[in-house]
């Protein structure tokens, strides 16, 4: 099974290569090939509303997923980020 706090960071990480990848304008994630369009989630939104909008999309997911991530990350490490925080950086 799968922890929570592998999830995150799976999430987080996914969030990363998104952003790097609509940044970087990767192929395979801001302009795929319509004829994919019934398989592949990234073709059928270039299909119906144009690249330019895929690649805002695909930017906005990915900070989506980082902040998700990020967040969910914190929930989980709350205690000790407070207890290393408290005991290392306020004394």
């Amino acid at each position: 099974m799968i922890s929570h706090t592998t999830l995150n960071e799976i999430i987080f990480v996914l969030g990363i290569l998104f952003v790097i990848g609509a940044y970087r304008r990767w192929r395979w994630l801001v302009d795929p090939p319509i004829e994919l369009s019934l398989y592949y989630s990234q073709a059928a939104m270039r299909h119906r509303f144009g690249e330019t909008f895929t690649l805002y999309f695909t930017y906005s997911l990915g900070v989506f997923f980082v902040i998700l991530g990020g967040r969910g990350s914190y929930l989980g490490h709350r205690e000790q980020i407070l207890t290393f925080v408290h005991t290392y950086i306020l004394h």
